[in-house]
């Protein structure tokens, strides 16, 4: 067994407030956290994707669609379709992503 405390768990490298919960060859779950306001631009990724809302509300567009996420939602995203995630409240966003590689 090994417990990692969100306060202490690495930080992802890029520019958010995400921190790795796990980390393994195939898979990868991280905590992350959205300001008022904040985006995470467009893009895609080479890996299965799950968002799992577990505070506030945010919006995620598609290549196709935008979809409204609030509290114990979650969105699967198939690996190299492009998204954006935005948080267009002026409360925090609290959420994990689940990577399947």
């Amino acid at each position: 067994m090994k417990k990692i405390s969100l306060s202490e768990a690495q930080a992802v490298p890029f520019d958010l407030d995400g921190r790795f919960l796990f980390r393994s060859s195939n898979n990868e779950i991280v905590h992350l956290t959205l300001k008022a306001g904040e985006v995470i631009p467009e893009h895609s990724n080479p890996f299965d994707v799950v968002f799992f809302i577990i505070e506030g509300s945010a919006t995620l567009k598609t290549d196709n669609q935008s979809e409204s996420l609030i509290v114990n939602d979650s969105v699967y995203i198939n690996r190299n379709e492009k998204r954006a995630l935005f948080n267009p409240t002026d409360k925090i966003v609290r959420l994990l992503v689940f990577k399947m590689m």
